[in-house]
C-alpha cells in the first residue's frame, strides 16, 4: 500500500502530480532543482489545484525542498515520481543515488527511454539497493501553471503505457502505480512506452511550421490554431514512421488518432479536426523556440527514434528532415547532442536482442 510519495520537479506536471496526490490523501514531498521555482510553494505551504481532477482546492504538502536537500524528499518514501525534463534525468539520478533504499519504485513521468540511462548511472555510482525503475509514455496530466503556486489541470491522462527496465520487474511496479493512476497500461517494455510518447510527433513540427508567428511573438493556440492542414499531413507522416518502428519491434501499432480517442482528448475525425477540437485547444504555443517542445522533443525524442530507425533499417525521412532543419535554425548539432542508440549502448543489437535486453536487463 502506497503511503508516502516524492515528486521531483516543480514545473506544471510536478505541481499537478503533487497537489492531486496530496488531495487524494497521500503524504507528498515536493523537490525542485532550483530554489527560485520552489520558493513561492514553500512560502504558501502547498499548491492550489483547479481543473479536471477528482478534488480541487489547496493541497498542503508534507515536505517542500530543493537542490542539495533531495534526501529529505526521497528518504523513506514508497514511490518517487520524476517530472523533470529528459535532459535532467541523469542529474536527478546522481542526486538520488546515495539515499535510495530497497523496495522503492522510481517512475520517470514521462520517460523518454531514460530508464536505461538512470539504471546505468545508479550502477556507475555503486548503488546496490533493490529499486525498480519505470517510465510512462506521457505525462499523467495535461496542465499549465497559472501562478507560481497554482496549477490548472486540463485533463488527467486516461490512456498511457507503463513499464519497468528491465520489464521482468513490471508486475509489482504496475500494481503499485495503478493505485495512483488506474489508467496505466502495461507495455511490453520501456521502448514500447517511449515509442508511444505523443510529444515528438506533434510538438517539433507544430513549432517549425508556425515559426514565423512564434518569432514575431504572435500568441496563438498551439493545437486549435497551429495544427493546420499542412501541419496535420506532416504529423501523419511522422506517425507512419513511428508505427513502422513499432511494427519492426513487434509492438502494438497505436496510431495518434487512436491515442487521442482512447485518451478522451478528442472525438473521431481527421488529424487536424481532432487536434483543433481537442481538450488541449486552450494550450498556447510556446513563445520561443527554446522551449521543451524543441530542447526535449528533438534530442530526446526524434533523434532517438531516427537513430533506432537506422539500427532497424526502418526509414525515417520526415523525422530526419525536422531534426536537420532545427539543427540549422538553432545552430545545434542535435545528432551530436541527442540520445542515440550508440550512446545508449544498444547499437549492436537487432530487434530480437534489443527486446531481450529490455526484458532481462542484460544481453
Amino acid at each position: 500500500m502506497v503511503e508516502e510519495i516524492a515528486v521531483l520537479g516543480a514545473g506544471s506536471g510536478g505541481c499537478a502530480t503533487a497537489a492531486d496526490l496530496s488531495l487524494r490523501g497521500y503524504k507528498v514531498n515536493l523537490w525542485n532543482r532550483s530554489y527560485d521555482r520552489i520558493m513561492p510553494i514553500l512560502k504558501s505551504g502547498g499548491i492550489e489545484l483547479t481543473g479536471r481532477v477528482r478534488k480541487q482546492g489547496f493541497a498542503k504538502l508534507n515536505k517542500i525542498t530543493w537542490g542539495d536537500h533531495i534526501k529529505e524528499a526521497i528518504q523513506g518514501v514508497d514511490v518517487i515520481i520524476i517530472t523533470v525534463p529528459a535532459y535532467g534525468h541523469e542529474d536527478v539520478a546522481v542526486r538520488c543515488a546515495p539515499y535510495l533504499h530497497d523496495g522503492q519504485i522510481i517512475v520517470l513521468n514521462p520517460g523518454y527511454f531514460s530508464s536505461l540511462e538512470f539504471a546505468k548511472t545508479l550502477r556507475s555510482m555503486g548503488v546496490k539497493r533493490r529499486v525498480k525503475i519505470a517510465e510512462t509514455s506521457t505525462l499523467t496530466y495535461a496542465c499549465r501553471k497559472v501562478s507560481p503556486f497554482k496549477v490548472d489541470v486540463i485533463i488527467t491522462t486516461k490512456f498511457f503505457l507503463f513499464c519497468t527496465f528491465p520489464s521482468k520487474d513490471v508486475e509489482e511496479a504496475i500494481d503499485i502505480f495503478k493505485q495512483l493512476y488506474p489508467s496505466a497500461i502495461q507495455a511490453i517494455n520501456v521502448l514500447e512506452a517511449f515509442l508511444n510518447n505523443p510529444n515528438p510527433i506533434v510538438h517539433p513540427i507544430g513549432v517549425l511550421l508556425n515559426l514565423g508567428c512564434i518569432e514575431r511573438l504572435e500568441r496563438f493556440y498551439f493545437y486549435k490554431e497551429g495544427v493546420t492542414p499542412s501541419v496535420a499531413k506532416v504529423i501523419q507522416a511522422i506517425d507512419n514512421e513511428r508505427l513502422a518502428l513499432c511494427k519492426a519491434l513487434g509492438f502494438r501499432q497505436i496510431s495518434t488518432k487512436e491515442r487521442l480517442i482512447r485518451g478522451e482528448y478528442a472525438k473521431e475525425g481527421t488529424i487536424q479536426e481532432m487536434y483543433n477540437k481537442s481538450v488541449l485547444g486552450c494550450i498556447k504555443a510556446p513563445s520561443t523556440i527554446h522551449s521543451r517542445y524543441i530542447t526535449e522533443d528533438i534530442p530526446y525524442g526524434l533523434v532517438t527514434w531516427a537513430s533506432l530507425g537506422d539500427l532497424l533499417k526502418v526509414l525515417t525521412p520526415t523525422m530526419k528532415s525536422i531534426i536537420q532543419l532545427f539543427s540549422v535554425i538553432t545552430q545545434t548539432d542535435y545528432y551530436e547532442k541527442g540520445r542515440t542508440v550508440k550512446k545508449l549502448g544498444i547499437s549492436e543489437l537487432n530487434a530480437e536482442e534489443l527486446n531481450r535486453f529490455l526484458a532481462k536487463g542484460n544481453t
